[in-house]
């Protein structure tokens, strides 16, 4: 409410309710709906909008000759002149823009132009009073209440409302009144008390069809976010590539995009940026340091995802299985083989005979990768309190979830556990809390979970059976290809995870017999499959 003018509460008191008019669009309840950043490319409108009111208060304060509203001109054109920078950025940040494309590619509706062209028209054409209503105390106050419904939904989809955004919180609640006081009064029904209120009225009918045209935006019109997402990482990507080119010189034979960002289905929420580099022989011990290098360079560099990157490396010779060292497992050198894209250099796959990894060589790859990240006592702690594992943000929570889910797709397929393939392929098997936990999980990698508590609730329900379906995949598949220690850490991990669920449950006993699969004999006196019969 005004302080300092009462007698023009009435105009105050209008506005509000205008406000409260314009509230009414269906643009608010699409936001209060949206999913993923696929149901915002209304923004790319809010740039035209933002542009065209940074505009008008900076035409405002240069047109302005009366001196008792220059310095409040001035204030508010210094505070709107970054936004629409600000949200330029943001929008790259977060997908919305690709690297080169311009934020006017897509172009306004007609209800956007219309909506700027009063602006611009309010402070070339009309007299002070005019511009004070529609841009101050009309328009500002449409912007809080824009801002008070749009941050919390950005906040919760993962598209950080920060720059443009958290500016824009923090200066339009003291824009809403910067000149009303220096309008003479005037009473409601007064000659100037009827135009001051056909002057809220137009720009807030104005407000009205704006966001009603922004909440009808078809879907096949708006650009592809992915596309954008994916330029993200191969921003990332090929500044690795002139790093490494620096780091290895003439060793460098290769270098590729691996994962989600060469197979599909990439995340800019949840995906790491996985990178492939293939060196000439021999593998050395400061590889590992000129790989620490090239992801410092880039972290380092403050571009969006740059944290993210992963690194596999190693030689001709290791993919052939003929050098150890680096960091290619067998998943890796599938992923590279089948998915690999070539970045610079030369294709080692083209040029050489380069074998796939067998079916064992991948499980037992899969199930040392389980044991060594998901098997250790920290993560088994994690599982007994699930509100840590929510607690430590999306990425964590949606990799301790589809991680089993790939390495059983790949058990029982041969093949990389592609999280879209892997998913659909659980879900088409399993029902239940484990089969709810996979699907939600699945969407969570694009959109984070709405209620923690109902998130804690399912993990509580689902994560260790969903293990233990794993461990029972995999442990008579260790004791059959003779990986007795994997087995023992497999078996030790399973008795962990029992102890964690509650006497009133069920504890899960494991769906197999060991006479499935005969341990062929290797020749050493007293090993014999039979002795792990009790598990």
């Amino acid at each position: 409410m005004l302080t300092s003018t009462t007698s023009m509460q009435w105009l105050w008191d209008l506005a509000q309710e205008y406000r409260d008019f314009v509230k009414s669009s269906p643009f608010y309840k699409s936001v209060s709906v949206a999913t993923s950043s696929a149901d915002f490319q209304w923004i790319r409108q809010l740039y035209y909008l933002s542009s065209d009111f940074s505009a008008a208060t900076a035409i405002r304060y240069g047109k302005c000759d009366d001196l008792s509203f220059r310095d409040a001109f001035a204030e508010h054109a210094a505070a709107e002149v970054e936004h629409p920078h600000d949200l330029a950025v943001w929008m790259r940040e977060f997908g919305f823009l690709a690297p080169d494309e311009a934020p006017t590619s897509v172009p306004p509706t007609l209800e956007t132009l219309a909506l700027g062209a009063y602006l611009i028209r309010s402070v070339i054409r009309e007299p002070i009073a005019h511009q004070i209503i529609t841009l101050n105390l009309v328009g500002e106050g449409i912007r809080v209440d824009f801002n008070a419904h749009i941050n919390p939904k950005l906040a919760e989809l993962g598209l950080t409302p920060k720059g443009y955004w958290t500016n824009h919180q923090a200066t339009d609640i003291e824009h809403q009144t910067i000149g009303l006081d220096l309008i003479p009064p005037c009473e409601k029904d007064s000659p100037d008390g009827e135009r001051y209120a056909r002057i809220a009225w137009e720009v807030a009918s104005l407000w009205k069809q704006l966001f009603d045209s922004w909440s009808n935006i078809a879907r096949e019109q708006k650009i592809i976010v992915q596309d954008n997402a994916n330029q993200l990482g191969e921003i990332v990507l090929k500044e690795a590539v002139s790093q490494a080119k620096k780091e290895f010189g003439s060793r460098l034979i290769a270098c590729y995009g691996l994962g989600s960002l060469a197979h599909g289905g990439f995340s800019p929420l949840v995906s790491d940026v996985d990178f492939g580099i293939i060196l000439t022989s021999p593998l050395t011990p400061t590889d590992e340091h000129q790989i620490a290098n090239i992801k410092s360079h880039v972290k380092n560099l403050q571009i969006a995802l740059g944290e993210r990157l992963s690194i596999f490396w190693g030689s001709v010779a290791s993919l052939k299985n003929e050098e150890s060292g680096g960091r290619l497992s067998p998943l890796d050198k599938l992923d590279l083989i089948q998915y690999g894209k070539l970045l610079a250099g030369d294709d080692v796959r083209k040029s050489l005979s380069i074998a796939e990894p067998t079916r064992q060589e991948l499980e037992i790859s899969a199930a040392e990768l389980a044991v060594n990240l998901l098997g250790t006592s920290a993560t088994i702690a994690e599982f007994a309190q699930p509100a840590t594992v929510v607690d430590r943000g999306v990425r964590h929570l949606t990799k301790v979830v589809l991680f089993p889910v790939r390495f059983l797709y790949t058990a029982s397929t041969g093949k990389i556990g592609h999280n879209d393939a892997a998913v659909a392929y659980y879900f088409d098997r399993n029902t239940g809390d484990k089969a709810e936990l996979v699907r939600q999980a699945f969407r969570w990698r694009y959109e984070p979970p709405k209620d923690r508590y109902e998130t804690i609730k399912l993990l509580e329900r689902a994560l260790i059976p969903l293990y233990l379906q794993f461990i029972d995949c995999y442990y008579p598949q260790m004791l059959h290809y003779q990986e007795r220690n994997l087995a023992a850490s497999l078996k030790q991990w399973r008795n962990q995870l029992t102890r964690i669920i509650s006497p009133q449950k069920p504890q899960p006993k494991p769906p197999f017999s060991l006479k499935i699969f005969p341990v062929k004999q290797r020749g050493e006196r007293g090993t014999n499959a039979s002795s792990d019969k009790s598990d």
